[in-house]
Order: C-alpha cells, then sequence, then structure tokens
C-alpha cells in the first residue's frame, strides 16, 4: 500500500540504485564490511548508538595492531565465534566432548576461554588485571567494551595472550610434547618484547629505534644473526649474514634446527651459528650483532653461564 502513495515525478526519469545505509546514497566495500561486521550483533541484540560504536571501533582498534595478520585473525574468528571450539563443534554434528581441554571443568565455548581457569592462573602470572568476566552481558559485547578503553600495548598484549592460549590449547589436542605453565609465560613474555621492539613506531610514548644498519670499523666482518621459531614444532631456522666495512656481502647461512624448547634457546643457538660461520670462513676480526640483547650480554661475560646449560 505505500508504493501507492509515492509521489510520481512529472518528468520521466530513469531508476537510480540508492545505498539506504549510508548519507552518500553510494555503496563502498568499507561501508559493507562495517555493515556485516556488527549485523549479527544488531539482530541479535538491541543496542544503542554507544554500544554499535564499541563493536564499530573493536574491529578498528584490532586491524590497527600491529602484529601478525595470523593472530588478527584468530582474534576476529573467536570475536565471531568461528573457532572450533568444542562446543561449535558439537553443533555441527561432529561427535567431540564438549568439555574444555584445558580445565575439563566446563563445556567450551569461546566466551569460556576467558573464563577458564587454566587461562585465569596463565593472566595472573602475566599480570594482566583488566581480564575480569561478566555473564551479565552478551559475550560479544562485552568483548567489545573491555577492549575500548585499553592503549594500544594493552590491546597488543590481550591479543596475543589470548591468541598464545588457543595455540596451546591446539599443541595439547593434536601434539604429544607440551611446554609447563612457566615456559608459556616466558614464550608470550618474549614475543610480546619482540613485537614492540619490532613496531615502536606504532606504539605511543615509544622513541623510534634507529634500525639503520652501520658498517664495520677498519677491516672487520660484522656478522648480524636472527631466526624464526615455531612455538607448535620445536623447530627453528637461524640466518647469518656477514658483510665487510664497504656493506658487500661476503658470506650468508641459514641452518634449521629440530627440538628446541623455548625462544632463549633459539636465540642461544642462533648467535652459536654465527660464530661458527665465522670460524670455518676463518675471519679474524669480527662483530657479531643481534637483537637478542639478553644473549649479547651473557657472550660478553668473562664469567661461566649456566641457566641456559
Amino acid at each position: 500500500m505505500q508504493v501507492m502513495f509515492m509521489p510520481l515525478p512529472r518528468i520521466p526519469q530513469q531508476d537510480v540504485l540508492i545505498w539506504q545505509y549510508d548519507s552518500s546514497a553510494t555503496y563502498s566495500v568499507k561501508i559493507g564490511y562495517n555493515l556485516l561486521a556488527c549485523e549479527f550483533v544488531v539482530h541479535a541484540h538491541d543496542l544503542d548508538s554507544s554500544e554499535l560504536q564499541r563493536v564499530k571501533s573493536f574491529y578498528d582498534n584490532l586491524w590497527s595492531l600491529s602484529i601478525p595478520t595470523k593472530i588478527k585473525v584468530m582474534f576476529w574468528r573467536l570475536f565471531k565465534n568461528y573457532l572450533p571450539t568444542n562446543v561449535n563443534l558439537s553443533n555441527r554434528q561432529i561427535s567431540v566432548n564438549p568439555s574444555c581441554h584445558l580445565c575439563a571443568a566446563a563445556s567450551e565455548t569461546v566466551y569460556h576461554i576467558f573464563e577458564c581457569s587454566f587461562t585465569k592462573r596463565i593472566c595472573s602470572n602475566m599480570g594482566i588485571n583488566y581480564l575480569t568476566t561478566s555473564s551479565e552481558q552478551y559475550w560479544v559485547m562485552w568483548l567489545a567494551t573491555l577492549f575500548y578503553p585499553l592503549n594500544v600495548n594493552q590491546r597488543l598484549m590481550f591479543v596475543v595472550f589470548i591468541w598464545a592460549i588457543w595455540s596451546y590449547r591446539n599443541n595439547k589436542l593434536h601434539n604429544s610434547t607440551l611446554q609447563s605453565e612457566a615456559e608459556l609465560v616466558r614464550f608470550i613474555r618474549v614475543y610480546i618484547a619482540k613485537l614492540i621492539s619490532h613496531c615502536v613506531s606504532s606504539v605511543p610514548g615509544l622513541a623510534k629505534a634507529d634500525v639503520k644498519w652501520t658498517p664495520p670499523p677498519g677491516n672487520a666482518i660484522k656478522f648480524n644473526f636472527d631466526a624464526s621459531f615455531d612455538s607448535l614444532l620445536k623447530t627453528f631456522v637461524s640466518g647469518v649474514v656477514a658483510r665487510n666495512n664497504e656493506s658487500l656481502l661476503m658470506a650468508t647461512g641459514t641452518t634449521p634446527h629440530c627440538y628446541v624448547v623455548n625462544p632463549e634457546m633459539t636465540e642461544v643457538l642462533v648467535c652459536e651459528d654465527a660464530f661458527i660461520l665465522a670460524t670455518e670462513l676463518g675471519f679474524n676480526r669480527i662483530i657479531i650483532e643481534g637483537d637478542a640483547l639478553t644473549i649479547i650480554n651473557k657472550a660478553k661475560a668473562r664469567t661461566d653461564e649456566r641457566s641456559l646449560s
């Protein structure tokens, strides 16, 4: 009936498509994404404008974090309830025990990841004091509200923390070897510190680091080392590059390593690979340079170091 009351133009005009969800009346991918991102929350729950804004800001804050894409995607899947938790698998007619793999005290839902006693123990050891759950609020809105007031450092730490918990859960489910809780806490702290040190320019309140390579003095050869560590498979690949004072490439080397228990041992072994390469090539004057300050300081020390033996 409403169509019958619509005024008709006096002059014939061609029909025009109008996008009703934006004041410009023009569709864009960004507007479409924002609409889909909030649609499931809006339809399921009667949100006011401030709550809707918090959901939108959650996506903006998540995607702007300077962390690996795989971590952001995992957290996005968590927010959308796309993670293959035992309850989600059971709802899809997959025969699994719905209990949590980490505590076995409750059904494993996405929200339970935050309530799990294992998560709370690691959270306490990490010094995270803002992870307070609430049964009175829809969990998606709770997560968006929790995320909203955090600064960049806290958001980065929180997202990496939950990703590490989920990775630990998967490792416990699919692999026989498992980190201790102390090793997990140490891994999270080291990983977060590396992310902040490599992305310092995007963290407010921190000065930009000088990452320019400087040539060695005289006829010395500088060896730079780094590594890529896989916490699930307990493997890593070391990389060493040697250059002279004219920045000319003198040598390179990569070495795969297996059965490495933690990131600290990774730094020790890759530093050792740099020394081995320098010795094999017969260089007399060398400089070893890397981003593992603890290992560099211990290598410089005159006393025996037994904590990593």
